[in-house]
Parts: C-alpha cells; structure tokens; sequence
C-alpha cells in the first residue's frame, strides 16, 4: 500500500520532507482486503480519487474507494462482479421487505442483493 502512495505521489510537502498517509488498520476476509489510512493535513481526498488507477495498477480494478477529509478506506475484492446473477427468493427476501413492487437491480461487490421498488 505504500509503494502506491509513493508511485501515485500521493504526499503532503511540508519544507524538505514529504508526509505521506499512513495505514491505521488492515482487514482480511474471504471477499476482499479492507486498507483505512489517514489523510496527511493538508492534503486534498481528491489526491487519492484522482489517483485510483495508481491503486488499480498495484492491487486490480475491483476497487471501492471512500474518502473524507480525514480519512480514506480502500477495499480490494478478489474478483468482480458475476456475469450471471443465480438467487434463490430464500437468500432475497430481506431485500424485498416493505417494497409495494420489488426489482431486483443486481448485486454489489460485497455480494448484496439490492432492490427498488
């Protein structure tokens, strides 16, 4: 994670030494890796948007990324989404509690059934 703070120059110049964002905490589970780190004073969370692809070159392109000018939550999956979406009504009726006429719209990258009505 560092080395794609330093290739996407993502760092706060403060006099001769650069500040770059330090990672608070990392998570693994079986879907994806979840990355929080800071964000340097000073140093815009636009930095880290316009930087996506310098995160997309280091981990892959199944990235969502959160910012605030505090801090910045990365999340890596380890693969995208499905080209078929396979669901039984058991594992969607949540989902489509207290909706008048439910659609299901699809399936984020968590794998959550989502819906309108």
């Amino acid at each position: 994670m560092q080395q794609a703070f330093i290739n996407g120059e993502m760092y706060k110049q403060r006099e001769k030494a650069r500040i770059y964002p330090s990672i608070i905490k990392m998570e693994q589970d079986t879907k994806k890796i979840t990355f929080v780190f800071n964000v340097p004073k000073g140093l815009s969370p636009d930095t880290f948007e316009k930087g996506l692809f310098v995160f997309k070159q280091h981990f892959n392109e199944y990235l969502d990324l959160e910012m605030n000018e505090k801090r910045g939550i990365l999340k890596v999956y380890k693969k995208g989404l499905p080209t078929k979406l396979k669901y039984k009504y058991s594992g969607i009726s949540d989902s489509l509690k207290k909706k008048r006429l439910p659609i299901i719209c699809g399936m984020n990258l968590e794998g959550d059934i989502f819906s309108r009505s």
